[in-house]
């Protein structure tokens, strides 16, 4: 079964989470490790605000510190698989800086 992606908002130019941020993240951290056959896919976005180049970069960090974040939480990493999009054309407010998670698999 796959369900909706789990949005985590990102401040201009930041790659650091709120508070509301880290409490969902620990919410499906803990959804993950009751479902051990599930799988994560952590996607990370950029405003297309700035060079390509920087914008890429940002959103590999900003899905780094959220696979970090679910490792420090207990969700074994051989279970977590980040890619980065980079930019996202036509957004260019908060929605465009995100990162996307996903649990696929296994009654999630």
């Amino acid at each position: 079964m796959r369900r909706s992606a789990l949005p985590v908002f990102f401040p201009s130019w930041s790659a650091a989470m709120d508070d509301p941020a880290m409490v969902a993240l620990r919410e499906l951290a803990e959804r993950a490790k009751a479902r051990p056959a599930a799988r994560l896919r952590i996607v990370g976005y950029a405003s297309p605000r700035g060079t390509g180049e920087a914008n890429v970069l940002l959103a590999r960090l900003r899905a780094r510190v959220v696979y970090d974040f679910l490792v420090a939480d207990g969700v074994p990493a051989s279970r977590l698989r980040r890619e980065s999009r980079g930019p996202t054309p036509g957004m260019e407010d908060l929605e465009s800086r995100r990162v996307e998670v996903r649990l696929d698999g296994a009654g999630s």
